[in-house]
């Protein structure tokens, strides 16, 4: 059975390819453009808009340092997560939670790509 994000990214493709060849064959006014499955229709009214928006200069100054804070904050905490050493369970074997349940060292049930990662070997 395909699932659904297969759909999508073949939608995805099929319109980023139709819409190339329109583009080619003359089929859009210069108006409008294309870059990749993204469309962008240049007008008066769009460009006075987004002159207005720009205008805040100290906001959206302020917005990219909090947005550049946040991305340090997370990166950090995503390394700290992954670099942890794993942990010995009450019977001496080593053990890590996968993203589905606790895979131990000493007795390694059905392997995924994300739990074999995980898996110790328990030295008795």
């Amino acid at each position: 059975m395909v699932g659904l994000l297969t759909w999508v990214l073949v939608g995805i493709t099929l319109y980023t390819v139709i819409a190339i060849g329109l583009k080619a064959c003359g089929y859009f006014p210069e108006y409008i453009s294309l870059s990749g499955p993204l469309m962008t229709i240049h007008t008066q009214r769009g460009r006075k808009l987004l002159d207005w928006l720009a205008q805040p200069k100290r906001f959206w100054r302020a917005w990219g340092n909090i947005g550049v804070g946040i991305a340090v904050v997370v990166m950090a905490l995503s390394g700290a997560c992954r670099c942890r050493p794993p942990r010995r369970s009450s019977s001496g074997c080593w053990s890590a939670w996968s993203s589905t349940r606790a895979v131990t060292g000493c007795s390694v049930g059905s392997r995924t790509s994300r739990s074999t990662r995980w898996a110790w070997r328990c030295s008795r």
